[in-house]
């Protein structure tokens, strides 16, 4: 992990974290004295508060709060900055995940105890990475939409191409560089098209947005689209092996080729072309349930920002805070195990394209 990681990138995480926080607004502090509201009965959302700093507007509810912008640079273009990173710091520990895996099997083959050893640090390693990423992400919903952010793990493509071919020397190829480069297209369009007003949510509105019947129908359609594609990933895993199965007998002269003269490699032809399907299939159930951390997450950071801000404590001793937080945690647990998984079973340049893509 050392090697993968030199000095200056092991500690620009830190850096960065350091200087964007010295760079975000500060004045939510001043604004927000004693429940401070908007008393002036003509106050207009952007008006001054009165009897408070300067740096103090009227929200659309009549708070005082902070002006959307008031650090030295926009809220959103921190919270770009902060996911970005984040995303890039998932996929490098991702692959570095995969290498991991790779290296263990190689390793077991070779009874190679220290190559062993070696991989489940490099997994370790690779991690904490991947952990550190999510917090970043964590914090830049504090600073932007979810609907721009989420939209910026396609970035994770583009790093994908990099690190695939330098951690598991997988191979680039054109039809992948192409790819990657519509998605970087269409990257740039969400981030210049893309809603960058925050709103304040607390835990009333919070519960109120859960409570709409779409979302409640959404998650319920989700819940039978896992069912259904995970009988239909299943059926293919058997499908898959069955096949392989076949080509084995018939590479080992145990079988004769069955009428029509199918061959062991139509066999293997075909196993591959199950396992692909396999693989999208799994990245479809794995992203339904994993994808759901992002709201949960979202949910969570506007608790906190209230909670540190306005002073929200009631949140800390309502049920609706903990079931959220259980589902951020219970979701995201099941996203990386199927992730984990991926790795193991999949190739990174494959896998980790399929399943972001889904999520």
């Amino acid at each position: 992990m050392r090697r993968l990681l030199p000095p200056p990138l092991r500690v620009a995480p830190l850096a960065l974290l350091a200087l964007l926080l010295a760079l975000a607004p500060t004045d939510a502090q001043e604004c927000i004295e004693e429940g401070a509201v908007c008393t002036d009965v003509t106050a207009e959302p952007g008006d001054a508060c009165e009897d408070l700093s300067d740096a103090c507007v009227c929200s659309e509810d009549l708070l005082c709060l902070p002006p959307p912008d008031s650090g030295w640079i926009p809220q959103w273009v921190l919270g770009v900055v902060l996911y970005s990173f984040g995303a890039m710091m998932i996929n490098l520990g991702s692959n570095i995940v995969k290498y991991g895996h790779t290296l263990h099997e190689k390793s077991e083959a070779a009874s190679d105890t220290a190559g062993t050893t070696r991989a489940a640090k490099l997994r370790a390693g690779g991690w904490t990475l991947f952990s550190l990423g999510g917090a970043f992400n964590f914090l830049s919903f504090s600073y932007g939409t979810q609907s721009l952010l989420s939209a910026l793990a396609a970035i994770q493509f583009v790093t994908n191409i990099f690190f695939g071919a330098v951690v598991n020397g997988e191979t680039v190829t054109t039809r992948i560089v192409m790819g990657t480069l519509v998605i970087c297209a269409g990257v740039t369009l969400i981030v210049v098209f893309g809603p960058k007003k925050e709103e304040n949510y607390d835990i009333g509105a919070l519960i109120s947005l859960w409570a709409q019947w779409p979302i409640l129908t959404w998650v319920a359609g989700n819940a039978v689209m896992f069912v259904v594609l995970e009988v239909v990933r299943r059926k293919l895993a058997n499908r898959e092996d069955e096949t392989l199965r076949a080509a084995d007998s018939l590479a080992g002269g145990q079988a004769s080729s069955p009428k029509g003269g199918v061959s062991e490699g139509l066999l293997r032809e075909k196993a591959a072309f199950l396992r692909n399907w396999r693989g999208v299939v799994y990245g479809s159930t794995s992203a339904i349930l994993g994808s759901q951390s992002t709201l949960f997450m979202k949910s969570l950071s506007e608790l906190l920002k209230g909670l540190l801000t306005r002073g929200e404590f009631g949140a800390l001793i309502n049920p609706f805070t903990y079931a959220i937080l259980a589902g951020f945690v219970g979701s995201l647990t099941f996203w990386l195990m199927r992730l984990n998984r991926g790795l193991a079973e999949f190739d990174a340049l494959f896998i980790v394209p399929v399943m972001q893509v889904q999520w």
